[in-house]
């Protein structure tokens, strides 16, 4: 693992699969960037559908897009304006990079180039450890949904390439169906709970129904799949970007799940840590009550079944400079179950 390098007193951390990002658990704001006529960077806070009704019309996208999220999540709104001519996307979400207790991250363009704008700032946020999620819905006009999906490969995104529609048949935006899912996530109790079969609030249909073949397509691609069941559109499958490490098949982080565990995880020990060991002095009895107080924190997650196991926690002090101490945790993190197969031997 490598160190972190900063100069301020701290508790930092990183994970390593195949490659380093940062991890930190999902909070309860839900950041979107829009397109409104406003100023770029303008911040509006809107915990109430009402708000966004007086500030933007009622029928407008980003109203609706406020009232999806706040209807499917008890989170709030971090809306931050792109201005009204398209050119202030990369400004506005450097705005939402510098928020707080922002988890999910959405947007209401369906152009790659701001999903890319979008992908970029979720990992800036999370190596500066605000860690997020970003969801990205692509465009129904897209005829090559695979060359739009692998242009992220990214644990921290979450694709949409479905459609609702409203009740008059009218074909709505990806960003809606996007809109739910991130409020779904925002109100998670446990990054544990699986999301395979939750239904989403306000959104009873969807522009095209897809069959097996799609919905294998679609995972493989590293896209969330949807359906109607019951009058009610749900999560097939919640699934990240992430399908290959080096172009090789990697289905490590394909469970939104494993992300979010990781987070929860690493920010809760980065918190213990912090709160009871910087500025302390770097003897072996402090090494040894850190690695003893990691142990019981990680037994914690283990008892709630959230990992499957955990080594102990080794501590070595960095090379050349013994104010840093590294901690390396090795934890398995539960597989949601996604398949049951049932072989009937019968005798007649």
């Amino acid at each position: 693992m490598s160190v972190i390098e900063k100069e301020s007193p701290g508790v930092y951390s990183d994970y390593e699969n195949s490659g380093t990002v940062w991890a930190n658990k999902t909070n309860t704001k839900v950041g979107l960037v829009a397109s409104i006529l406003a100023d770029v960077g303008t911040v509006y806070n809107i915990s109430k559908i009402s708000q966004a009704k007086s500030a933007f019309g009622s029928d407008s996208l980003v109203t609706n897009l406020c009232k999806t999220v706040l209807q499917n999540g008890d989170s709030q709104v971090v809306l931050v304006s792109a201005g009204n001519t398209g050119s202030g996307y990369e400004s506005a979400f450097s705005v939402i990079e510098s928020q707080d207790d922002i988890g999910v991250v959405i947007c209401d363009s369906e152009l790659l180039s701001v999903h890319t704008l979008l992908m970029n700032s979720v990992v800036v946020s999370s190596q500066n450890l605000k860690e997020q999620i970003g969801i990205a819905a692509c465009s129904s006009s897209e005829s090559n949904k695979e060359i739009w999906a692998s242009s992220f490969n990214n644990e921290r995104m979450i694709l949409v390439a479905q459609n609702s529609i409203d009740d008059s048949g009218s074909t709505l935006s990806g960003c809606i169906l996007a809109a739910a899912l991130a409020g779904v996530i925002s109100k998670m109790k446990s990054p544990a709970n699986p999301l395979n079969g939750v239904p989403l609030k306000g959104i009873t249909k969807l522009a095209s129904d897809l069959n097996e073949d799609d919905i294998d397509n679609y995972i493989s691609l590293g896209i969330t799949p949807f359906e109607v069941v019951a009058d009610k559109v749900k999560i097939i499958r919640a699934v990240t970007s992430k399908t290959k490490t080096n172009g090789v098949l990697d289905e490590s982080f394909k469970e939104i799940n494993v992300i979010l565990i990781i987070d929860e995880i690493v920010k809760e020990i980065r918190t213990l840590l912090k709160s009871n060991f910087v500025g302390a002095k770097t003897t072996s009895n402090t090494r040894k009550a850190m690695s003893s107080q990691t142990a019981l924190k990680l037994q914690e997650f283990l008892n709630k079944k959230i990992i499957t196991d955990y080594a102990l926690p080794e501590l070595s002090l960095q090379e050349g400079n013994t104010n840093v101490c590294s901690v390396n945790l090795d934890f398995s993190v539960g597989k949601v179950l996604n398949q049951v197969h049932i072989t009937a031997d019968i005798l007649i």
